[in-house]
């Protein structure tokens, strides 16, 4: 399989919205201050971002202010639902859950005006069947024909991985939706086999003629992202552009080392705010990269350290995509 094949700008539905896609998130779990921080930044975010319906059922965001980017992302509100943080937080305060369902995320579906291009991701059900998690959604999605539907997939049982075998079994069934979804953590234990499944995941897509988007939830440092990318993603979202400041090539950094390097005359409030502007500039021009990247396939391009591009391509010989 050729690498223009695997990586490679696609369609959502039709040709009217177009990935690659870098996609900023907002969420109430580790912000406590999370609807100021939205409300402040919402202006600048242009082409899309991702919400939790639970944030806006219970009012963390206000619903008055989501409409600012041309595309939103209206996640189910499995991860804000959940008393847990993942290992990746580093600003972990006291946090109470509060009751939340499939009916509460259809009253907030329901609440959702159609000035962006909106996509909703179906609620997950945990440790269900692949074939039972498709049937759900699509149960849902029958609601909301008007909408973008994102599938995302979690893992049938307590290891906390995709089931790969069973996924690619059912393939042809998940031509119904415009996106398909993985956690990044879920596509497999090391950075190697979560390359190996999603790769085998856009050769089975491929080999069908099915051309639907990948989006990896969860992911939004810069490497990461062109390592996904170069093996078949095409959207990502995550949390990481408010925890950690972007460098010029590539790294995510602790954003008290960053205001110490960058701002360190203001307070941290004024810091942090900058950190955010400059973070979302960033990602912009990542995605401008990685459109430009699928017209010429030009790794000189790629604005990581050198060293990381290395490695990727490394990777890439590994799987035979160069």
């Amino acid at each position: 399989m050729k690498l223009e094949q695997i990586c490679k700008i696609r369609n959502i539905k039709s040709d009217y919205i177009k990935t690659p896609m870098v996609v900023p998130s907002f969420s109430s779990k580790g912000f406590i201050d999370i609807d100021n921080i939205h409300r402040m930044l919402n202006k600048y975010i242009i082409n899309s971002k991702l919400i939790s319906a639970y944030d806006l059922y219970y009012k963390n965001i206000s619903s008055e202010d989501i409409y600012g980017s041309e595309i939103l992302f209206l996640d189910s509100g499995g991860y804000e639902s959940k008393n847990y943080f993942q290992t990746s937080n580093i600003f972990i305060s006291e946090y109470k859950t509060l009751e939340w369902n499939e009916n509460k995320y259809e009253d907030v579906i329901r609440n959702i005006k159609p000035i962006s291009d909106i996509i909703i991701i179906n609620y997950d059900f945990e440790k269900d069947k692949t074939e039972n998690q498709i049937l759900f959604a699509q149960r849902l999605f029958s609601n909301y024909d008007y909408l973008y539907k994102d599938f995302l997939i979690k893992p049938d049982d307590s290891k906390g991985m995709i089931n790969i075998e069973e996924y690619i079994a059912n393939i042809e069934k998940l031509s119904t939706f415009d996106i398909l979804g993985f956690t990044e953590k879920e596509l497999g234990e090391s950075i190697k086999q979560r390359l190996e499944n999603l790769l085998k995941i856009r050769v089975a897509l491929i080999n069908l003629e099915i051309d639907k988007p990948i989006h990896i939830l969860g992911c939004l440092d810069p490497i990461s992202i062109w390592l996904y990318f170069l093996f078949g993603a095409d959207i990502f979202d995550g949390l990481s552009w408010l925890r950690y400041a972007y460098s010029e090539t590539g790294e995510a950094i602790y954003n008290s080392n960053n205001n110490l390097l960058k701002y360190c005359e203001y307070n941290l409030y004024e810091s942090n705010l900058m950190m955010y502007y400059s973070n979302i500039k960033y990602l912009q021009n990542l995605n401008f990269e990685m459109n430009k990247f699928c017209y010429n396939y030009n790794f000189d391009n790629i604005k990581i350290k050198k060293s990381y591009i290395s490695i990727i391509q490394d990777l890439l010989k590994e799987f035979n995509l160069i």
